[in-house]
């Protein structure tokens, strides 16, 4: 990749984290191009990835016990140099239907599970969540976002 393309990533990526955070919707901090949206709860990070794609056309992967602990269950964003203001902005507004929207509410109540408050997915809540699980998250998840 040129300069140009991996100055891109790097500018288009700061987008989406920059214009999650101004939605409301916590992310974790990293160096990485991966922008992970913090969830916190298995059933609602894959409902939300179904409503994701079934209401609104686009796919972002649930990432789930085993591969993170649980408690610090999240969205895989991948931003890429192509992605365009317009399918950044697509995207936070189907991200903050879907997970306030009557399809992920009912998908959840059909499994028998109890909807996290808005609380719980702010940056705050998911410092509360590391405070009462450190000893079993990995160190990288120990430094909370601020908020």
């Amino acid at each position: 990749a040129s300069g140009v393309e991996r100055a891109r990533h790097h500018e288009r990526v700061a987008t989406v984290r920059a214009r999650l955070e101004a939605a409301g919707i916590p992310t974790l901090p990293n160096d990485s191009h991966i922008v992970p949206v913090m969830v916190c709860d298995p059933v609602l990070c894959k409902a939300i990835s179904d409503t994701l794609l079934d209401t609104f056309g686009i796919y972002v992967q649930p990432i789930n016990y085993p591969t993170v602990p649980v408690g610090t269950e999240r969205l895989r964003i991948t931003p890429s140099p192509v992605h365009s203001d317009a399918d950044i902005d697509r995207l936070v507004d189907a991200l903050n239907k879907a997970l306030n929207d009557e399809p992920t509410k009912k998908r959840l109540l059909d499994l028998g599970t109890v909807l996290p408050t808005a609380a719980d997915r702010t940056p705050a809540g998911f410092a509360a969540i590391i405070k009462r699980d450190a000893d079993k998250l990995d160190p990288a998840l120990k430094a909370a976002p601020k908020g």
